[in-house]
């Protein structure tokens, strides 16, 4: 069975709003967010990318090559 997206926000509409809504997006939308928070976001995702990054690295050297299909 596949999925679309509109499915998916229909039947997961709360957890779409949750996700997506939220005071630090509004500011980042409207450029009012203060340059230390936001700095202080962009080093965060920068550690959390470099640590996902070697994690999914780690996965595809020990997955079996008939699964990278």
């Amino acid at each position: 069975m596949t999925l679309t997206c509109k499915q998916l926000l229909q039947n997961h509409a709360q957890a779409w709003h949750e996700a997506t809504v939220h005071p630090f997006l509004e500011q980042c939308k409207l450029g009012t967010i203060h340059p230390r928070q936001f700095n202080t976001w962009l080093v965060q995702d920068y550690l959390f990318v470099i640590d996902l990054t070697r994690m999914v690295g780690r996965l595809l050297a020990i997955a079996p090559s008939h699964h990278f299909q």
